[in-house]
Parts: structure tokens; C-alpha cells; sequence
């Protein structure tokens, strides 16, 4: 059927019943292969020679060991989710000098992919069994950017390329004593640690200059040490959310001058002093939402009103607080979210003639 179409560039055999891949005809002009969610077991070694191939999803099969791909010269992105791959070794894959994107999301991977020298820029290993990394099978990953390898068992020491940029580590079981963060800070721009069992910021984490986003979201973190951020002076996001922090302070944010969205959501903090946030110039989005704040400082956020471009305030679900002073009101200031509270007055220090009436103030 396929014999004669000497043109075709896109091919989808997406939910079908196929079970194996001998060899397929010869397309010189096919770009783009989806084979997803049938049912395939097998891949014979010449299955795959076609010269324009970049992009094959084989996602949704049962492929429990992979074959060679050499045959697919131009290959960049390679999609495995959702098969039974328990481990991938570089004798069966071959050389793919040209590919660079690599997912193998959902299937049984005990350890990262044993590949040879490549060149891959994003691998994503989520949802797998992964627990360790030998340092000689990393250093085969030389162009690597972005790596994501949440949802897997990850808890002792790994040294994570230099090139990389990226690193998203969700749900796995780093904690404190792990020497794997001493390496992850060094260059890296973006770092998610969500949902792990990191109880404090000690030595391991120092975040450095390079780094543009940092997520410890849902940790065990009960204290900021001070001028833990001082030299992360690139830093616009930092996500704290879901932790068991009671207590901030001027110091605790000390060196963050470019950052634009700090979330303190559903923490114990239980006050905020005048000179909580007064390191932070250029704060436009805070969430504070989900604390036990029993006292805020009169003019905590006054210091806001000439120096902070503040756009969102989402400040509910905490406790009785009396007369909220909103001295925080600037121009630029567009939402306003105070839910759920018991607050008794509201005095209106400085009215933000910006001010969004549709907001649930």
C-alpha cells in the first residue's frame, strides 16, 4: 500500500493493532513516524531505514527492549512513553549522532539509559524506577540541557552533566544529607525539587547566579537561614509552598533583587514584621495564602509603595488579624485576594486608584 508514495512526509498508524515491525518500505521523503498505542512488541533490526526521518513516537506499545535505529540517520526526537522498558543498552540502540530529544516517560527504568556518546539535549525520565546513576554512563549525555526525572526513587549521589540548564526532580526522596544538591546549583537556571524530603536548607543548597527559578515546594523546610539567597541575585521565582516554615524576616530574602513571584502558600508562618520583605524591590506577585498569621506589621508592606512594581496579593485563609492597614495600596497593584479571613476593618492608608473592583476585595 505504501510502496508507491514516494512523497509522503507525515505517516500516522496511531491505535491500530500492530504487534511487530519487520521492515518497513522504503519512503525517502517521510519525516515524521506516529506508531503510538498500538501494540507493539517487537522491532526487527532493519525495520527502521528511512534517509528524512526525525521525529518516531512509539509511545503506548509494549516494547520491552529496543532495537538499533541507525538506520534513521536524521532521527532528533525519539518518543518511548508508556512501554515496558525495564533497560536500555547501547548495544541494542547504536549511535544516533543527530538525535536530541529522548522520552521515555512511564515505563520501568532502573537506571538512566546506557547510551553510547550522544548528543542529547532533553531526556525525560519521569514516572520510572530510577534510583542511581553511575558517573560514566552520565558523562555519555555530552550536549545535555534539560533533564527531567521526577516520579522515580532518586536519593543518593548523582553528578549531573555541566551543560546542563534545566533540572526538574519532582517526587523522588532527596532530603537534606544528600550530597546529590551540592552539584545541582552550580550553573543551573531552572530547578524544581517539589515534593521531596528536604528538611533544611543547610550547605547543600546554595543557590548561585545562575539560577533563574528554584521550586521547593511541598518539603519538610520549617526555617530559612538567613542570606541563604544572597548570592542568587538572578533569581526572579522562588516557590516555598506547602513546607512547615514558621518564620521570616528581613534577612530571609536577603539578595533577592530580581525577584518577581514568591510563593509562601500554606506554610505556619504566623507573623509578618515590617522588614519581612524590604530586600525584595521588585516583587510583583506574592502569594501568602493558607499561613496562621495572627500579627502583620502596620506598614510591612509600605516600603512596597515607592520601590515595588506589586501587581498580585493573594492573602487568604489565614487568622484574625483585626484592623489590616492596607498601606501596601500602589498604582500598580491589580489584585487584591483577601478570602476567608476575619478581618474586622480594613483602613485604606494610600487608595490605589488601579485598584481591580472585581477581584473579591
Amino acid at each position: 500500500m505504501l510502496m508507491n508514495m514516494s512523497n509522503l512526509q507525515y505517516l500516522s498508524l496511531q491505535k491500530n493493532v500492530i504487534r511487530e515491525l519487520i521492515r518497513l518500505p522504503f519512503l525517502p521523503a517521510l519525516q515524521i513516524l506516529d506508531l503510538s498505542y498500538n501494540k507493539i512488541l517487537y522491532i526487527d533490526e532493519t525495520a527502521f531505514e528511512f534517509v528524512s526521518l526525525y521525529h518516531i513516537d512509539l509511545s503506548g506499545n509494549q516494547l520491552y527492549r529496543l532495537t538499533s535505529f541507525t538506520g534513521v540517520p536524521s532521527l532528533k526526537s525519539l518518543n518511548l512513553d508508556n512501554n515496558q522498558l525495564v533497560n536500555i543498552f547501547a548495544e541494542d540502540v547504536g549511535e544516533i549522532p543527530s538525535l536530541e530529544t529522548l522520552s521515555i516517560v512511564g515505563n520501568g527504568l532502573g537506571t538512566f539509559p546506557l547510551l553510547p556518546r550522544n548528543r542529547i539535549r532533553l531526556l525525560n525520565l519521569a514516572d520510572n524506577n530510577i534510583s542511581a546513576c553511575e558517573l560514566h554512563v552520565i558523562q555519555q549525555y555530552i550536549a545535555l540541557d534539560i533533564l527531567i526525572i521526577s516520579d522515580n526513587r532518586i536519593h543518593c549521589n548523582i553528578r549531573f552533566p555541566a551543560t546542563m540548564r534545566r533540572l526538574t526532580i519532582d517526587n523522588n526522596k532527596i532530603e537534606r544529607t544528600n550530597e546529590t544538591l551540592k552539584y545541582l546549583l552550580s550553573d543551573v537556571e531552572f530547578l524544581s525539587l517539589r515534593k521531596n524530603r528536604i528538611s533544611s536548607l543547610g550547605q547543600e543548597i546554595n543557590p548561585g547566579p545562575s539560577l533563574l527559578y528554584l521550586d521547593l515546594s511541598r518539603n519538610h523546610l520549617t526555617y530559612i537561614p538567613p542570606f541563604k539567597f544572597s548570592l542568587a541575585s538572578s533569581l526572579t521565582t522562588l516557590k516555598l509552598e506547602g513546607n512547615s516554615i514558621s518564620t521570616i524576616n528581613g534577612y530571609s530574602f536577603f539578595g533577592l533583587a530580581r525577584l518577581h513571584h514568591l510563593d509562601l502558600q500554606w506554610n505556619q508562618i504566623t507573623s509578618l514584621p515590617a522588614d519581612c520583605f524590604s530586600s525584595i524591590r521588585r516583587l510583583s506577585r506574592l502569594y501568602i495564602t493558607g499561613n496562621p498569621i495572627h500579627t502583620v506589621a502596620g506598614y510591612v508592606f509600605s516600603s512596597f509603595r515607592q520601590i515595588l512594581p506589586i501587581e498580585y496579593l493573594f492573602f487568604s485563609h489565614s487568622n484574625s488579624f483585626g484592623i489590616f492597614q492596607l498601606s501596601l495600596l500602589n498604582r500598580s497593584l491589580s489584585y487584591l485576594i483577601m478570602r476567608n479571613n476575619s478581618v474586622e476593618s480594613l483602613v485604606f492608608l494610600h487608595l490605589n486608584q488601579g485598584l481591580n473592583p472585581t477581584t473579591g476585595v
